[in-house]
């Protein structure tokens, strides 16, 4: 069979399909993870993390957005943000909703983290702002939904525990074009992601070898392209290159989700749901289709400072050439 015969119409048509954005409406959000400690330097467990929610909950500032198993696993901001279990209850996500990407506000996300620290100080937790706490043998997994419990199934509980003790920042940002997020990817593939995860003294190596050592060690199988670059530099070999990944999780007519057995390329199986496959396939940089628009995520960037969080940003615009060479993000 021919590499052409192996391109899945079905995730060409999705990505071309989306809505882009003009220069005049281009949004981004921005998805923060934040590892918490006690005051031992352990990662806390799934009781101190329902006694921080619960205070929160109480004040004017945030609401329960979900509870599963009578815990608290999400609250909203008034401001429209998302604070979740990412997947240990040691790991938070503050996802911010959509903004013009000239008038992100990285003050208000600055000002929401340090509300939750103050919240979680209280119960003598802290934020680490590190990429990797050091305890990936502490079993937090907290499964929060159906979608993790039945990557548990999947993957094996004992292999799945590190991945909840890393944290990176991901960055969404509308496209104009399926070309120019295919050389955004190149661009960065080369001249950003690389850098980060090639040298043994980096912020993102450690990070990097637990992602490596999950795809390689997992009961699924995975195949190791799974993850990192995307070789290739056109979206035809973008969309042949995932159509070769293995569909590993299918959802039923209830919604309901479960292993594929036995799992298949993308472009041999039928009834395919392509956003859920597409959340599963952990490349630095992918092409995704949210809310009906084509975007990129930029996946894997390090979680240090907080102030961290907005220089990478800069650094990336940049050298996409959505900012000037000495032109500062404000907001």
């Amino acid at each position: 069979m021919t590499s052409i015969n192996m391109v899945d119409q079905r995730l060409v048509d999705f990505f071309l399909s989306a809505d882009c954005c003009s220069a005049d409406d281009r949004m981004m959000g921005v998805e923060v993870e934040t590892l918490f400690v006690d005051r031992n330097g352990v990662p806390i467990n799934r009781y101190i993390l329902q006694d921080v929610f619960g205070e929160m909950a109480k004040s004017s500032q945030w609401s329960i957005a979900k509870m599963a198993g009578g815990l608290i696993t999400a609250l909203v901001h008034r401001n429209g943000w998302s604070l979740t279990v990412d997947l240990g209850c040691n790991d938070l996500e503050l996802t911010s909703r959509p903004y013009h990407f000239k008038a992100f506000p990285w003050t208000e996300q600055e000002q929401i983290l340090e509300d939750i620290y103050e919240f979680a100080q209280k119960f003598g937790v802290s934020p680490l702002k590190a990429s990797y706490d050091g305890h990936e043998d502490v079993d937090t997994l907290m499964v929060p939904d159906d979608r993790d419990r039945a990557w548990i199934d999947l993957d094996g509980q004992e292999n799945l525990i590190p991945i909840g003790h890393i944290a990176s920042v991901n960055y969404n940002i509308d496209l104009s074009s399926v070309d120019e997020g295919m050389h955004w990817i190149n661009i960065l593939r080369d001249g950003y992601h690389q850098p980060l995860v090639g040298h043994h003294t980096s912020l993102m190596h450690e990070h990097d070898q637990i992602w490596r050592r999950y795809i390689r060690e997992s009961r699924a199988n995975y195949q190791e392209w799974r993850y990192g670059h995307m070789a290739g530099n056109t979206f035809e070999l973008y969309c042949w290159w995932l159509s070769t990944i293995n569909v590993v999780m299918q959802r039923d007519v209830n919604g309901k989700l479960s292993p594929c057995k036995p799992a298949k390329p993308l472009f041999m199986t039928e009834d395919v749901d392509i956003d859920l496959f597409l959340r599963s396939v952990w490349l630095y940089d992918r092409l995704r289709v949210r809310n009906g628009r084509l975007a990129l995520e930029i996946r894997n960037v390090p979680r240090g400072s907080d102030a961290l969080i907005l220089s990478e940003w800069e650094v990336i615009a940049r050298k996409v050439g959505l900012l000037q060479a000495k032109e500062l993000v404000t907001g």
